[in-house]
C-alpha cells in the first residue's frame, strides 16, 4: 500500500497498546444466538434494554479487558504454544483456535467529517472487525490486505473501541501459517474527498533504447461527500536522487459517492532503470487540491524497467537474466509468522550472498517485503493463495494486483500452484482464462503464469503467458509448445537438518549425504542435480529452489512425532546456512568459494572412512590430512568434489586454485568448549522500538576452535533498552519455546533476536553456561 505525506491525510502505525486474549470466545461470544447471527450493533444506552441486545462479550465497548495480555503487532499466538501430541502436524503439533485483540483509542471532537480507514495488511485468518459493538467488516483471507472503514462507528470526542476476533481453527496451505494479526496496522485518516485505498498506479514504456520512458500515473479520487467537488491533481515525479523528473496539474470534478479516475502521460527524458544490480527508484507524489489547499496527498516508489519471459529465457531490460530464485515462507524461528522489517531485510541480505537474485512465496506478501525487495534489487514471483473465479477468490485476486503492481521487483502474477483436481484439466483452462483477463484488465504490463507439478498438454499450460514447472522434467513440453516460455516454478528439495552427517530417525534428523533422490529430471533431488538441470537448458527463464530456509510444519522425510518442522531449507529456521548453501554461492556468484565438510570431530572412529565433500568455484582443489595430500581435482562445471578419508584426528585442509590465486580452507579436531562466543551483525541500533540485531552462540575450545558438536544450554542477560523477541537454534525437532532467555545449542549453534525498546543508551548481553567461561557483547542505541 502507497506511503501518506505530509497533509491532510494522517497515516499512523496502529500497531501498539493492543490487548489479547487467546480463546476468550464463549459458545455464545454474541449473547444467546448463534455464532454470525449479527441482530443487534453498537452500545446499549440504557441497563434495561440490555438482555433485548444480542451483541455482547468481547465484542461489546463495556467489555472488562483490564486482565488481558499488552502486547504490541505484528503478534503470531501460534508460535507461543508448546508442541502437543493433540496440536496439528502440519503446524509442527500445535493447536489453533480462536482469539480476541482489542484496542482503546480517542478521537478529538474536532475530526468528525473526517474520514477513518484502518488496513490491516495481514490477518490469519476469518476475523470479524469491530468498532464500538458495530460490525464493521468480515475477512476471510490470511494473506490478502484489506482495508475496513471505521468513519460511521467512530464517536467523536470519546474513547473509541476496536475488537477484532480471529479464527485461526482452519487451515488455507499444508505448512505452518500461524495465527493473529501477524503483519502491520495502519489507521488512515482522510478528508471526504481523498485517494481510494491502492488508488494510485504507476506503470512505465521504456523506449526501444531504454533511455526515455513514458510514464503513465493512474489517480482514483473517492468522493464520500453529498456533493460534488470541483479539485486539481497535481503529480509530481522525482529521480533516484530527489531531483524533478516531471509534474502535471489538472482540473478534475470528483462526483459524490463514487470513485473518478483520472490518467495522465508524463516523459522522462533521461531513464535511470532499476536492475538487481542498481535497484533506481523513482516516485510519484499525488495531491489533491482544492482553493489552494491540499485535501489529500500520497507518494509511491516506482521503477523504470522490462522484464520479460521469452522462449529463449527471461530478459531484465533487454539482459538475459537468469532467475536463481528460492522459495520462502513468512516464517522465521522464535518470531514464527510476524516478521518484524529488520528481519525481512536480514534475510532477504542472506539469500543475496548466496547468489539468489529472485524469490517466490505461495501468497500475498507484506509491504516490507515487497518495499525492501525493491530497495535491494531482489526480483519477487507475486502468488495469490485461492484459485478460482468465486467472489472471494477474484477478491483476494484483485487485492495481490492493486497493492503490489507499483512495485518494479514483482515481474510476474502467478494464478496457481499445483492445482491437482484441475490443473490439467479444460475446467482448469477456462478458470486460468477468467482470472488471467482479470489480471491483465488490472495490470496489462506483467505476464500472468501458473505452477503445475505434472507434464499436461491441456489446462493451465493452454492459458498462461509462460508456464511454472515444478519437479518435472519439460524437454516434452518444450517441444509441444515451442512458442511457450518456461520456467521451474519450484525444484530442488533438498532434505538434510544442518550439521547432521548420518540419518537419526529415533530424533527425526536427515543426513546431507543420503536423503537427496536419484532423480536427474530437475525434480526432488541434490541442489547440483536441480541446477544442473536448468543449467544446462537456457532457454528455461531460471529456478526457484524449495527452500530458502527451514519453516514449521510440512515435515519431511519424517511426519512424526518430534519432528515440528521441514528440512528442505538451503538456510535453518534461524537463518543458519546448510552446506548446500555453498554449493549454490558457489555457482550463482563470481566471489571466491571454498566450503569443506564436514566436521572433524569423529572420536570413536579413528580409522573409518569419512566422505569428505567440497562445493568450491575454484577451478581445482587439493585436499591435505596433516599436511599428507590426498589428491588434486578438478572442479567440474556446477559440481562437487569429494574424497573418502580414512579418519583420524587433525587438520583438514583444502587450497583451490582460483583464477591462479591460492584460497584454503581448514577444518580441525578441537577439545571440549571451553568458552562461549556472541556474534552480532549489527553494533548500534536505532532506538525505534523496531530495530533490531541477530546475536548468534556458539562455543571455543581452548585454543579458541569452533566446536561444532556443541549442544550446551545458554542463558541470556540484558542490561539496557533491549529485548528479547525470539530465540531458537534450527534444531527441526526442538520442543523448547522460542521465547525467553533460555536456549540450547544445535550442533554449534544457536541464536537471539534482540530488538530495541524505544529508548536510547548502552545495551549488554551477557551469555553464560555450567563450566563454560561467559561471552558478553555490547549493543549501542541511539
Amino acid at each position: 500500500m502507497q506511503n501518506s505525506v505530509n497533509s491532510r491525510r494522517v497515516r499512523e502505525s496502529f500497531n501498539d497498546g493492543w490487548k489479547f486474549s487467546l480463546d476468550s470466545d464463549p459458545v455464545e461470544w454474541m449473547g444467546w444466538a448463534k455464532a454470525g447471527d449479527f441482530t443487534r450493533t453498537g452500545k446499549v444506552m440504557l441497563p434495561e434494554y440490555e438482555h433485548l441486545f444480542t451483541l455482547r462479550g468481547p465484542a461489546t465497548i463495556a467489555y472488562d479487558d483490564s486482565k488481558w495480555r499488552v502486547l504490541n503487532l505484528p503478534h503470531d499466538w501460534l508460535i507461543e504454544q508448546p508442541p502437543t501430541p493433540a496440536g496439528r502436524l502440519q503446524d509442527g503439533w500445535l493447536k489453533r483456535g480462536v482469539g480476541w485483540y482489542r484496542k482503546h483509542f480517542h478521537v478529538p471532537a474536532q475530526e468528525e467529517g473526517q474520514r477513518f480507514l484502518l488496513e490491516f495488511e495481514g490477518v490469519f485468518r476469518d476475523c470479524a472487525v469491530f468498532c464500538n459493538g458495530c460490525l464493521v467488516q468480515l475477512h476471510r483471507s490470511g494473506y490478502a490486505p484489506f482495508v475496513c472503514d471505521l468513519t460511521s462507528a467512530i464517536e467523536y470526542g470519546q474513547e473509541n473501541v476496536l475488537s477484532i476476533r480471529v479464527d485461526a481453527s482452519l487451515k488455507e496451505g499444508w505448512f505452518y501459517e500461524g495465527a493473529g494479526i501477524y503483519r502491520d496496522v495502519w489507521l488512515t485518516r482522510t478528508a471526504p474527498v481523498h485517494i481510494a485505498p491502492d488508488g494510485l498506479w504507476v506503470r512505465s514504456e521504456l523506449a526501444n533504447d531504454q533511455r526515455s520512458a513514458g510514464v503513465d500515473v493512474e489517480v482514483e479520487i473517492r468522493n464520500d461527500s453529498d456533493r460534488d467537488e470541483a479539485v486539481e491533481v497535481v503529480i509530481e515525479l522525482t529521480g533516484p536522487k530527489g531531483q524533478p523528473a516531471g509534474q502535471y496539474r489538472q482540473a478534475s470534478t470528483a462526483a459524490w459517492g463514487s470513485t473518478t479516475s483520472l490518467t495522465k502521460r508524463i516523459e522522462i527524458a533521461d531513464a535511470q532503470l532499476w536492475s538487481c544490480d542498481l535497484p533506481n527508484l523513482y516516485r510519484c507524489k499525488v495531491s489533491i487540491e482544492q482553493s489552494g489547499q491540499t485535501l489529500d496527498a500520497m507518494q509511491t516508489p516506482f521503477g523504470l524497467r522490462r522484464a520479460s519471459f521469452t522462449t529463449n529465457g527471461f530478459f531484465l531490460n533487454g539482459v538475459k537474466t537468469t532467475l536463481k530464485g528460492v522459495c520462502i515462507h513468512q516464517f522465521h524461528g522464535g518470531v514464527g509468522w510476524a516478521l518484524p522489517r529488520e528481519l525481512i531485510r536480514w534475510r532477504l541480505q542472506r539469500l543475496l550472498d548466496m547468489g539468489a537474485n529472485a524469490i517466490r512465496t505461495h501468497y500475498p506478501s507484506s509491504s516490507d517485503l515487497l518495499t525492501l525487495c525493491d530497495e535491494m534489487g531482489m526480483l519477487l514471483l507475486a502468488e495469490t493463495r485461492m484459485t478460482g473465479t468465486s467472489t472471494e477468490a477474484t477478491d483476494q485476486l484483485q487485492q495481490l494486483v492493486r497493492s503490489n503492481r507499483n512495485h518494479p521487483c514483482v515481474i510476474a502474477w502467478c494464478m496457481a500452484n499445483e492445482e491437482m483436481a484441475i490443473q490439467g484439466t479444460p475446467t482448469g483452462r477456462h478458470i486460468m482464462d477468467e482470472m488471467k483477463r482479470l489480471t491483465h484488465r488490472l495490470d496489462p504490463t506483467r505476464p500472468v503464469v501458473a505452477a503445475s507439478n505434472r507434464e499436461f498438454t491441456t489446462g493451465f499450460v493452454q492459458s498462461v503467458d509462460a508456464y511454472g514447472v515444478n519437479y518435472w522434467p519439460c524437454d516434452n513440453l518444450r517441444q509441444q509448445f515451442p512458442n511457450l516460455p518456461f520456467f521451474y516454478s519450484e525444484a530442488a528439495s533438498t532434505i538434510c537438518t544442518r550439521g547432521v552427517y548420518h540419518n537419526d530417525p529415533l530424533r527425526c534428523y536427515a543426513s546431507a549425504y543420503d536423503w537427496p533422490t536419484s532423480r536427474k529430471d530437475g525434480g526432488s533431488s541434490s541442489a547440483e542435480q536441480a541446477w544442473r538441470y536448468v543449467a544446462e537448458r537456457p532457454w528455461l527463464g531460471g529456478t526457484f529452489i524449495w527452500a530458502g530456509f527451514d519453516y514449521r510444519g510440512e515435515q519431511s522425510p519424517y511426519r512424526r512425532w518430534p519432528s515440528v518442522g521441514s528440512h528442505y531449507g538451503i538456510l535453518d529456521e534461524m537463518g543458519f546456512p546448510k552446506d548446500h548453501y555453498f554449493y549454490y554461492q558457489s555457482w550463482w556468484t563470481e566471489q571466491p568459494v571454498l566450503h569443506l565438510f564436514p566436521h572433524w570431530n569423529w572420536a570413536g572412529r579413528e580409522g573409518e572412512t569419512i566422505e569428505v565433500w567440497c562445493f568450491s568455484n575454484c577451478r581445482s582443489v587439493e585436499l591435505f590430512l596433516n599436511g599428507r595430500s590426498l589428491g588434486r581435482q578438478s572442479m567440474p562445471r556446477n559440481g562437487h568434489l569429494e574424497w573418502h578419508v580414512p579418519y583420524q584426528p587433525g587438520e583438514l585442509r583444502a587450497v583451490g586454485d582460483f583464477n591462479g590465486q591460492p584460497i584454503t580452507r581448514q577444518i580441525t579436531t578441537t577439545g571440549p568448549a571451553a568458552a562461549l562466543t556472541l556474534h552480532t551483525d549489527r553494533t548500534t541500533l536505532d532506538a525505534d522500538s523496531k530495530d533490531l540485531a541477530m546475536i548468534a552462540l556458539g562455543t571455543v575450545d581452548e585454543h579458541g576452535r569452533a566446536v561444532a558438536t556443541s549442544d550446551c544450554r545458554v542463558e541470556l542477560q540484558l542490561i539496557g533498552p533491549l529485548r528479547i523477541i525470539g530465540v531458537g537454534n534450527g534444531d527441526p525437532s526442538s520442543h523448547e519455546p522460542g521465547q525467553g532467555n533460555d536456549l540450547r545449542l544445535f550442533n554449534g549453534l544457536a541464536m537471539a533476536i534482540v530488538q530495541s525498546t524505544g529508548q536510547s543508551g548502552q545495551a549488554t548481553i551477557t551469555a553464560r553456561a555450567g563450566g563454560l567461561k561467559p561471552a558478553v557483547i555490547e549493543l549501542q542505541l541511539s
